[in-house]
């Protein structure tokens, strides 16, 4: 399995070849019910892959080209529309898709695929257009990782643009964010020219970067302080990483080292971001709880409600404590907070995961009670799925 992947990614490696990546959301899949099926992609995506389609200035301007699913073997001819009918004041819709999969026949529409990496080789003519697609959706987490070291860390919400050639690509997340928080290296403190920072001090300067936040709802809060927190790290890695691979390397093993750690410190970012910014917010909503405590042997909940106090207290009714996973994609990731908090026989699990199939929605509900789920995910389940969600607010 794991070597079909890398000759996969072997195949599409050279130049004329860009990856993007993204998590399948609830409405990429068929996974809600909706009749608009087709692939969302950032327009950033749509305008690199596609130059001449976004040139045309025509309403709704769309690229046809073969794609094969390497999972299902056979070639499609999809097409990438991108629905700017509010940009031209002629309608609501401002959005790119790539529709044309096969509707219920294709692997990647499949509800279950919900929350899977999913990659897209894109290979560009000399119209610099895209003239073919080739997709490969991952099917565990040894995948996902094996996917990951060649992409580096894919973002969740946003996705990653890739050129297996080292070509300079917009970046997916900061170009469709507000950009308050991409700093220069002028205006970024002293120290962090010095030493990467901790993800504590990124955190509180995203905090502090975005006052207004304060007054939204929680969710919206956290949200706009995690992708603020992702443009201050993507601003010191640059800072610190783009000097260092300008100055080359001895040989391979040394340059896969340090693309691993790299790579490394993104998806250690990401967990530790979306962690302490929910603690953030539960203080700000002056909630009791304790956060990283041990609850049993070397178990340690990401929190505990009221305290971990509470929770050693024997005469502490297990009815009165609470615990909350925190995952930034939960699809294979759900089973692993099940083992932490013993006395809380309901667990609560919150994700920036953009939907879950019915199934596997059903499978956490028969174990414990809640997902929690942000307003970018508002599709948490499909028509027919049973138990509970709720966002954070």
């Amino acid at each position: 399995m794991s070597f079909d992947l890398l000759r996969w990614f072997a195949e599409v490696a050279s130049q004329d070849w860009i990856w993007y990546a993204k998590y399948l959301a609830a409405n990429d899949t068929l996974a809600t019910g909706g009749h608009q099926v087709g692939l969302y992609i950032p327009k950033v995506v749509f305008g690199t892959l596609f130059p001449t389609a976004v040139s045309s200035h025509t309403p709704n301007p769309s690229h046809t080209f073969p794609a094969v699913v390497a999972s299902e073997g056979r070639e499609r001819v999809v097409r990438a529309i991108w629905y700017n009918k509010r940009v031209l004041g002629q309608g609501t819709r401002d959005e790119c898709r790539i529709t044309r999969w096969g509707g219920q026949s294709s692997d990647i529409l499949d509800p279950e695929a919900t929350g899977s990496l999913c990659i897209f080789a894109f290979r560009l003519g000399s119209t610099r257009d895209a003239e073919e697609c080739r997709v490969w959706l991952c099917r565990d987490l040894v995948e996902e990782d094996i996917a990951q070291d060649w992409l580096g860390f894919v973002d969740p919400g946003s996705g990653a643009l890739v050129s297996p050639s080292g070509q300079q690509l917009p970046d997916v997340a900061i170009s469709e964010a507000d950009s308050p928080c991409v700093l220069s290296p002028e205006r970024m403190p002293a120290e962090w020219l010095k030493s990467f920072p901790d993800p504590t001090e990124l955190a509180a300067r995203a905090v502090s970067n975005l006052p207004t936040a304060r007054r939204k709802p929680p969710d919206d809060r956290l949200l706009l302080r995690r992708d603020c927190e992702y443009q201050l790290f993507r601003s010191v890695e640059e800072v610190h990483v783009f000097p260092r691979v300008q100055e080359g390397f001895c040989g391979v093993d040394e340059f896969v080292g340090y693309a691993n750690a790299v790579t490394n410190r993104r998806k250690s970012r990401s967990g530790s971001s979306l962690e302490l910014q929910v603690k953030t917010i539960l203080e700000e909503e002056k909630l009791p709880f304790s956060h990283d405590a041990v609850s049993e042997a070397n178990k340690r909940p990401d929190f505990l409600f009221p305290s971990a106090d509470r929770y050693r207290d024997e005469g502490c009714p297990p009815s009165k404590l609470r615990m909350l996973g925190v995952k930034t994609t939960c699809k294979d990731r759900w089973r692993q907070i099940l083992e932490e908090a013993d006395r809380v026989p309901y667990k609560h699990l919150l994700t920036l995961q953009r939907g879950v199939s019915s199934t596997q929605f059903k499978q956490m509900n028969s174990k414990w009670n809640t997902l929690g789920c942000t307003k970018r995910a508002p599709h948490v389940v499909s028509k027919g799925g049973a138990g509970q969600s709720t966002d954070i607010r």
